[in-house]
C-alpha cells in the first residue's frame, strides 16, 4: 500500500482530490473508414491506431502517445512521477485523450454496446461484454482501469486511475463514487510530484452512493461500503463499513 515515494504514509490524508468481450471486428465501422465508429463517427482522433500495449495484456484503440507504455510501467511499480518530467508529459497527453473520449461518452445517448466500445477505447483494453455503465462518467487518465465481468458502474462516477483501479467480477459501484490513486507530495517544493498507489476492489463488492476511496486501498470480496463513506484503509472481505472515515459496523450475511 506504499505510494512509492518519500512520506508515502502521510499521503493518506486524502490530498488527492486475456478477457472476453467486443473484438475490433465487432465494433461498427464507418463507411469508407478503416477505424471503428459510432453512428458513423470515428472513435479515434487523427493518428489513432489499433495497438496492443506491451506487457499489459490490453487490446484497444488509442492515440499514439509517446512514452505511454513506459509511464504505465512506472505507475504500476508505484514510482513517483516528478512534475515536468517526460512521464508527467505523457500523463497529461493521456488525460487529454480521456477528456475527448468521455466527452463523446457523456455528450449524447449511446447504446450499451456503444458504451462498451467507448470504454474499451478509453481503457485501451476490451471491457467484458457483460460490463455496464450509466453515464456521465469521467476518468483522469483512463489507461489504468480494469473491469471484471458483470461490473455495473452507476452515473456520476469519477475515477482518478493513474495509479491503477481494478474492479472484480460482479461489483456494483453506486452513484457519484470517487476513486483516487494519486497524491501530490506534501513538501511545497515538490508539490508537483505525484505518488501513485493502486486501488483494488474485489469481486461482489457493493458501493452505495457518494463513496470516496483514497489511494492504496484494497476492498475485499463481498464487502459493502455504505453511502457517503470515505475509505482510508483496507476493508476486509465480507465487511460492512460506513462513515468518515469508514469503519466496520458489521459483516455481510451468508447466502
Amino acid at each position: 500500500m506504499s505510494a512509492g515515494g518519500t512520506g508515502a504514509q502521510a499521503l493518506r490524508y486524502g490530498l488527492a482530490a486475456g478477457r472476453t468481450g467486443t473484438t475490433t471486428r465487432d465494433i461498427p465501422m464507418a463507411e469508407g473508414l478503416s477505424d471503428p465508429a459510432i453512428n458513423g463517427r470515428p472513435l479515434c482522433s487523427p493518428g489513432c491506431a489499433p495497438r496492443v500495449l506491451q506487457g499489459h495484456d490490453t487490446v484497444g484503440y488509442m492515440a499514439d502517445i509517446p512514452g505511454l507504455d513506459r509511464l504505465l510501467t512506472a505507475l504500476n511499480a508505484g514510482e513517483t512521477i516528478p512534475g515536468a518530467s517526460p512521464h508527467h508529459e505523457a500523463m497529461h497527453a493521456a488525460s487529454q485523450e480521456s477528456l475527448r473520449i468521455t466527452a463523446e461518452l457523456n455528450g449524447r445517448y449511446h447504446s450499451p454496446e456503444e458504451v462498451r466500445a467507448l470504454m474499451s477505447e478509453l481503457t485501451g483494453r476490451e471491457v467484458p461484454g457483460s460490463f455496464q455503465l450509466f453515464p456521465p462518467f469521467s476518468a483522469d487518465f483512463g489507461r489504468n482501469i480494469r473491469f471484471g465481468a458483470d461490473v455495473f458502474v452507476n452515473s456520476g462516477c469519477r475515477f482518478q486511475d493513474q495509479g491503477g483501479i481494478d474492479i472484480g467480477d460482479g461489483s456494483l459501484i453506486g452513484h457519484n463514487a470517487v476513486i483516487t490513486t494519486l497524491n501530490h507530495d506534501l513538501a511545497p517544493g515538490r508539490r508537483a510530484d505525484m505518488h501513485p498507489a493502486r486501488v483494488v476492489i474485489g469481486s461482489g463488492v457493493w458501493f452505495g452512493a457518494n463513496v470516496t476511496v483514497l489511494p492504496g486501498v484494497t476492498i475485499g470480496d463481498g464487502a459493502v461500503v455504505g453511502a457517503g463513506a470515505v475509505v482510508t484503509k483496507d476493508v476486509p472481505a465480507g465487511a460492512v463499513v460506513i462513515g468518515v472515515p469508514a469503519k466496520q459496523v458489521g459483516t455481510v450475511p451468508e447466502g
